[in-house]
């Protein structure tokens, strides 16, 4: 029993914290909110196309600039 609550311990605590960078990894490839939601319940869908489409990375100062700026 101790094992299952540990593997459902870091299972949830993988999922909850990639449920939280998907959204900020989408602004940082000029991708908006609802593209941080499919990355995050349908990563093995958006990552692909985040790898291998023609979309580059900004960095993380667009997520630091204010809207409309970046």
């Amino acid at each position: 029993m101790r094992a299952a609550a540990r593997f459902y311990t870091r299972t949830r605590f993988k999922s909850s914290s990639w449920a939280r960078l998907a959204p900020a990894t989408s602004k940082s490839f000029g991708h908006g909110a609802l593209y941080g939601i499919g990355l995050a319940f349908l990563g093995f869908i958006f990552a692909p196309i985040l790898a291998f489409g023609g979309d580059t990375y900004q960095g993380p100062s667009v997520l630091a600039s204010p809207a409309g700026t970046g």
